[in-house]
């Protein structure tokens, strides 16, 4: 195991284990139909929020929106 490996630990509760958080995801057929591909994450209050972006030259307008809104 790294150093990166042990800084990291799964928690119970994935990433809606704090409270205040709610999490999906769904099987929307976008890439692959039997993988989940589109995820929601929603917080009750005002919280931070970071994203990884593709680096391909042609992106769709909801990728544009993301990054305008994570700004």
């Amino acid at each position: 195991m790294s150093n990166m490996e042990d800084a990291w630990k799964p928690i119970a509760g994935g990433v809606a284990a704090p409270q205040g958080f709610y999490a999906a995801g769904v099987q929307a057929g976008i890439k692959y139909t039997d993988k989940y591909d589109v995820a929601l994450v929603f917080s009750q209050v005002q919280a931070q929020a970071a994203g990884v972006y593709t680096r391909n030259l042609v992106k769709a307008h909801p990728l544009y929106l993301t990054q305008r809104h994570l700004r």
